[in-house]
């Protein structure tokens, strides 16, 4: 008991130098009679006695760390947590001693009342439960945090080559503005011509398309600080940290960009600010953005994430884990924005409030509200970003709809926030040749006597189709026939942001999907397939250039496919001018079904339509009717 009282004597005596230190006064001193009549001694043989104790109690705290380490403990929530309910406790226990001691040393109607040194003790223990509780409230599992280690990966490798897709595009559609002298740089107001109105407008609109995309993926990995700094979860930490900062730096910029252009001429300004419903644009677009790009708090943000950004650098070195992880390209990215944020700030003669270290980490998100519908943002506002897997039409789905397929059949798709045909008008923005299996071509294009002999012409021998493109494409054929085996073989060419490939129809699917046939000979369908053979390995047109074919986007793969040639007819398919480029809209193919549908002379016939429903989380079988009404839907 002597050796437990002497402990508390100098514990209490500790605490009390720390709390004076802290301006706290505590009134009386601790009572240290004891102390007084002892001995310097034994005071000081009591002063090791306790630091036998409190290293006993460090080493035992270092045997339970490197076990919780070992385990897979995460020090946020659950050391953190213990720490925080211990000091609790602790603090707690203080309070009802230091309550008990004072009770006891006096009498009368003072000493019910709660001491000093309690009400200290039990503030203390109030705010170690508030923490606790703010902890475990941070820590809560979300979309992004509950991923497994191979799914996070996959869905950042993903997302990541997003942003590195949707920042290109902003960059593009400002360049394209920029381009614009006569609009921007001219002398003189003057009213704009149908082609300035038709590119402002395309122009405009796409930026907003891939303005909200890229919000998206920001929004989705800013829920970066969930999770652990220490060596467990660092890696998603950072990772998370550099798309989230580098898509708001993206936005930021090139926001800024192109709303310092816009304001060099009012006509264009007022020509945007004007509502337009079938783009899904509110009236005064134009200031609503202006409007929610507030200069100095972005500054700021951007300001605090800079620092973040050091800190992970020197403490945790997270730039050493991001090259040895080949993620280093996005911290680069980061780099090259912050050094074109630092100039722009040099010219804002403003003062930027002073930003916290940890701002990002601590700081409410800032949602951009972007000009659509209220409705429509709304929704948008609660369904997150979309993740390979969680799409709404399931696997057997596909296959059903696979099974209803034939070669030369046209696809067209819809993922809920993903740009397949980034910029482009509508409510489909993806288009796909559905090639099917080696049975499927067998069985219709390859017992085809016209198609044999089309097939003799060109390869100068009598074989079939099959045999044709297995001889002429072996790597692509070996492909399919490694994927046979599976449920879920290779029977789909499209063109995404890798490149022309092959796919299986689910994997190319995603909240809609509906499958149209054109109505023309099998010998056009045969031409068509190998055409698309041809293009496989050709990278993606970011461009939306319909005039070469080095790259392309996924309709002109359809439409190079199926045009015509001068001994053989095909499927017309006319481009549209958008942003002054031909090109074709997928949308644009569904609005042709939807004008030419019960017509004699129509080039497609239905055959099946997968609709995505957001508030059942599941795809059904629809109509011919609900398809037609698909190209009158708003994007978002």
């Amino acid at each position: 008991m002597r050796f437990v009282g002497a402990r508390q004597d100098i514990f209490s005596e500790g605490l009390r130098a720390l709390l004076v230190g802290l301006k706290i006064d505590l009134g009386p001193s601790l009572p240290t009679t004891v102390m007084s009549t002892q001995s310097n001694g034994a005071s000081l043989g009591r002063g090791f006695l306790s630091g036998g104790y409190v290293l006993l109690g460090v080493g035992g705290g270092v045997v339970l760390g490197y076990w919780a380490s070992d385990w897979g403990t995460r020090f946020s929530p659950a050391v953190v947590g213990g720490i925080l309910l211990l000091w609790m406790c602790g603090f707690a226990l203080f309070a009802v001693g230091a309550q008990m001691e004072r009770t006891g040393a006096g009498s009368g109607a003072t000493t019910r009342k709660l001491g000093r040194r309690a009400a200290v003790f039990l503030t203390l223990a109030s705010l170690s439960l508030v923490s606790l509780v703010a902890v475990f409230l941070i820590a809560r599992p979300t979309p992004l945090t509950s991923m497994t280690d191979v799914e996070f990966r996959r869905t950042h490798d993903l997302d990541a080559r997003y942003f590195r897709d949707l920042d290109r595009g902003l960059r593009g559609i400002v360049a394209k503005l920029e381009s614009q002298q006569d609009l921007f740089r001219g002398d003189g107001r003057r009213a704009l011509t149908a082609e300035e109105e038709a590119l402002v407008l395309d122009a405009w609109a796409s930026y907003l398309d891939t303005a909200v995309a890229l919000d998206r993926i920001r929004l989705f990995h800013e829920d970066f600080y969930r999770f652990d700094l220490s060596r467990m979860e660092r890696l998603r930490h950072v990772r998370s940290f550099l798309l989230s900062f580098a898509a708001e730096l993206s936005l930021f910029e090139n926001t800024t960009r192109i709303i310092e252009l816009l304001a060099a001429n009012e006509d264009v300004v007022r020509f945007l600010n004007l509502a337009r419903p079938e783009r899904s644009i509110t009236v005064d677009s134009v200031a609503q953005i202006r409007e929610e790009l507030s200069g100095l708090t972005d500054l700021s943000r951007i300001s605090a994430g800079r620092r973040y950004l050091a800190y992970l650098e020197s403490v945790h070195h997270a730039r050493v884990d991001a090259l040895a992880e080949s993620f280093d390209w996005l911290w680069l990215e980061v780099d090259r924005y912050l050094a074109v944020a630092e100039k722009r700030q040099r010219h804002e003669a403003v003062a930027l409030a002073t930003a916290g270290d940890f701002a990002p980490v601590l700081r409410e998100v800032k949602h951009l509200t972007f000009p659509i519908q209220r409705e429509v943002a709304e929704w948008m506002g609660s369904v997150r970003f979309v993740r390979p897997g969680h799409y709404l039409i399931a696997s057997e789905q596909a296959r059903d709809m696979e099974s209803r397929l034939q070669p030369g059949d046209i696809l067209l798709g819809r993922k809920n926030w993903y740009l397949s045909n980034l910029g482009l008008p509508g409510f489909w923005p993806h288009a796909m040749l559905y090639i099917g299996d080696g049975a499927a071509i067998a069985s219709t294009l390859d017992r085809d006597t016209k198609v044999l002999e089309w097939v003799r012409e060109v390869s100068g021998r009598d074989m079939t189709l099959t045999e044709y493109l297995q001889e002429s494409y072996p790597l692509a054929w070996r492909q399919r026939e490694s994927s046979s085996a599976s449920n879920d073989p290779l029977t789909v060419i499209e063109a995404v942001s890798e490149g022309v490939l092959q796919n299986t129809v689910h994997g190319s699917s995603g909240d809609h999907m509906a499958a149209i046939r054109p109505r023309v000979d099998n010998v056009i369908k045969a031409r068509a397939i190998v055409r698309a053979f041809s293009f496989l390995g050709r990278p993606y047109d970011f461009d939306f250039d319909f005039a070469t074919d080095q790259s392309l986007v996924c309709t002109e793969v359809i439409w190079r496919a199926y045009r015509s040639s001068p001994d053989t007819p095909g499927l017309s398919l006319e481009p549209i001018t958008v942003a002054g480029r031909l090109t074709l809209p997928p949308n644009e193919i569904a609005r042709n079904f939807a004008t030419e549908y019960g017509d004699d002379n129509a080039r497609f016939d239905f055959v099946y339509y997968l609709e995505g429903r957001d508030n059942e989380a599941r795809a059904v079988p629809a109509t011919v009717e609900a398809f037609i009404a698909t190209h009158n839907r708003p994007k978002w």
